[in-house]
């Protein structure tokens, strides 16, 4: 691509999540162990900001 430029998008971390899309919960109860992946609602589980 001679003589021209090309805009290059960079996809930032969402604020809430750090990137991650969202974080395991603890939801151990009855003395059985248990974690649970909850999505980001602000990013919708993609780890990107909007």
């Amino acid at each position: 691509m001679a003589g021209g430029s090309k805009a290059v998008e960079v996809a930032r971390a969402c604020h809430d999540c750090g990137g991650a899309g969202g974080q395991t919960v603890d939801t151990s109860g009855d003395g059985v162990l248990r974690q649970t992946w909850k999505s980001c609602t602000v990013c919708r589980g993609t780890g990107q900001a909007r």
